[in-house]
């Protein structure tokens, strides 16, 4: 194969368009399956996702920071132009998100609200109508994102609560920690893919680690689930869950 075009050539009109690159490494991905990677050349820099459902060789998990690779596929519109259209017009997203613990992708739909920069790149801050809960996502796990024709107003205390949870995106915890949590079996399915399991239980319930930036966000979070989530330790943020619940 020829290549066809150079990285930085790349604009919206070939999205659609199959094309072949040539160029090394920048950065790369690994979740076992879908792999994700930045390529350059002398133009420029794309991401280029490798679906394990198309390039069923695993070879290609062999590749590493600096060689040489020449790519196939179809151009796709960049998430980010995307996103941050619909943060403007107030319209509902249509994600094909990376689920980590599944290695595949979902469909996720939310009302976008914010960009956010992390540490590991940009996440875009949103409710989840599907959880019915605030979610940071990262933009280069998404595979694609359509806007909707449906329009949202904007939640009262959304913004309040991605706030709170922006210290997910950053890295930083401040002087709160992590939790021990345990999960009941019907809610054990959602929470595994977003929370580290320390325990699995014969029930089908799981422990999870919880990292929280204040007690007050630990004990909103809980009582979103009462009854589903209880805190283990530490001993200071169970007695105040327990405060909550018990209106002291």
């Amino acid at each position: 194969m020829m290549r066809t075009d150079r990285a930085g050539d790349l604009r919206a009109t070939d999205i659609g368009r199959d094309v072949v690159l040539c160029g090394w490494v920048d950065s790369r991905r690994d979740h076992g399956g879908v792999l994700f990677l930045d390529v350059r050349d002398t133009a420029g820099i794309v991401q280029v996702v490798v679906d394990p459902e198309v390039v069923t060789s695993t070879d290609v998990h062999r590749v590493r920071g600096e060689y040489v690779v020449q790519v196939q596929g179809q151009v796709r519109h960049r998430p980010d132009g995307t996103v941050n259209d619909s943060i403007r017009a107030h319209r509902v997203l249509e994600l094909q998100y990376y689920k980590e613990n599944e290695d595949d992708f979902v469909k996720r739909e939310v009302e976008p609200y914010q960009l956010v920069k992390g540490p590991e790149g940009w996440y875009l801050g949103c409710y989840d109508l599907g959880r019915s809960d605030t979610r940071h996502f990262r933009l280069d796990r998404m595979k694609e994102a359509a806007i909707t024709e449906r329009e949202f107003e904007p939640r009262e205390g959304v913004d309040e609560a991605l706030a709170e949870q922006e210290w997910l995106v950053h890295g930083e915890v401040g002087t709160a920690g992590v939790a021990r949590v345990w999960v009941s079996p019907n809610r054990a399915r959602w929470l595994r893919e977003e929370r580290t399991v320390t325990d699995e239980l014969s029930d089908g319930a799981v422990v999870v680690e919880l990292p929280y930036g204040s007690t007050d966000w630990l004990v909103r979070e809980v009582l979103k689930g009462v009854g589903d989530l209880v805190v283990l330790e530490p001993d200071d943020a169970r007695d105040a869950v327990l405060q909550a619940v018990s209106g002291k």
